[in-house]
């Protein structure tokens, strides 16, 4: 048994737990770092504002944050953040509004930082950084990494990650009431994020025993959500329970406990393309090549393997794949040429050799 695990951030759950939460201990002035949409439909700006206001804190909604954030738009949060002498930052929303949360925090604390510079520099400052999700897959709760959109010289969108121990959340509230409105599309897109956290974790050549825990509990517990809120979201076309939401969050925070020990691997990045420059969501976008991705490691790792068949549950790891792909849909289909030019966009990453077999650009 051998592991070397650094998980600094206190998780505090349960219902109403934002409406709980002293702020004060952070200071008298927060900056609330959203989207347009997503903490306000979930209800979760509505609380803050109650919470704050009865502890006497001043606080700033920065609601421009888009989906896949820029590093422009996270710089322009922490310059407005720094304007209004934010004690810290709350990322109140999806993974796109704590990614740039992380971010700005950075930006507020660092003035002649300048968006490109954020992925060269070696980050020795941020604010105190508080995140609430509003929806169950990112797993950015709890992890060191933002993921920022920029502009490559070549003019076309790339997205990169900043990491950093101080792009750790002090705290994480997780009431999963913020995840009760979301459409049937997001939950299982963000569940499928969810589910490629964990199997890319299993895969993975930093896996150790914690790391393999973690991600085969939210394997177990994701995919049985996930098929009951199928049932119940699409073939009784009903309202997914609470418990059943409830336990999607949780699995999803444990994915992001994956993530902090091993990192993602390829499907995470060749997905990053797929939803850059064709749009395609994130976590399905990663989860189009999912099932590949198992199938070449699976002969590598049969002892893991079995273990992640055991955590699917009464489906055949065939069965599961095929399922998983069956959430996907149809997507758009690359011409030879544009895939081609994706895959050498990733010819010096690291997540090509990440996972206990590499793979070629070729195979890409």
């Amino acid at each position: 048994m051998g592991f070397n695990n650094y998980l600094p951030t206190r998780v505090i759950s349960g219902k109403d737990c934002v409406l709980k939460y002293n702020f004060t201990k952070f200071g008298s002035h927060a900056f609330i770092v959203c989207g347009k949409t997503g903490a306000v439909k979930s209800g979760l700006l509505k609380d803050l504002e109650k919470t704050l206001k009865s502890q006497k804190i001043d606080y700033y909604i920065y609601d421009e944050i888009e989906p896949n954030p820029t590093a422009v738009s996270a710089h322009l949060a922490g310059a407005m953040a720094r304007e209004f002498s934010a004690d810290f930052i709350i990322g109140a929303g999806g993974g796109s509004a704590m990614d740039a949360a992380k971010a700005a925090a950075v930006f507020a604390e660092n003035e002649k930082l300048t968006p490109p510079q954020i992925f060269t520099t070696k980050i020795t400052d941020a604010l105190p950084i508080i995140t609430i999700g509003t929806t169950a897959g990112t797993g950015s709760e709890v992890t060191p990494y933002s993921i920022l959109t920029y502009m490559a010289q070549n003019e076309c969108l790339h997205k990169k990650s900043v990491k950093s121990p101080l792009l750790y959340a002090k705290i994480c509230l997780c009431d999963a009431k913020y995840t009760m409105s979301l459409d049937w599309e997001t939950t299982v897109n963000t569940a499928l994020d969810t589910l490629c956290h964990a199997i890319e974790g299993i895969y993975s050549k930093r896996c150790n025993d914690m790391s393999r825990m973690y991600s085969l509990e939210t394997v177990r517990v994701c995919w049985s959500m996930l098929k009951k809120a199928y049932w119940k979201g699409v073939v009784e076309k009903g309202e997914i329970s609470f418990e059943i939401r409830e336990k999607l969050l949780f699995a999803s925070i444990i994915g992001g406990y994956v993530i902090n020990i091993t990192g993602t691997s390829y499907p995470h990045t060749m997905g990053y393309n797929l939803t850059t420059k064709k749009g395609i969501p994130h976590g399905k976008a990663c989860a189009v090549f999912l099932s590949d991705f198992v199938r070449r490691m699976s002969p590598f790792d049969k002892e893991s393997t079995a273990l992640l068949e055991e955590a699917i549950g009464e489906d055949t790891l065939s069965e599961f794949l095929d399922a998983i792909d069956n959430l996907i849909g149809n997507i758009l289909v690359l011409s030879d040429e544009e895939a081609r030019s994706l895959a050498e966009e990733l010819a010096d990453s690291k997540a090509l050799t990440s996972a206990i077999s590499d793979i070629t650009i070729d195979d890409v």
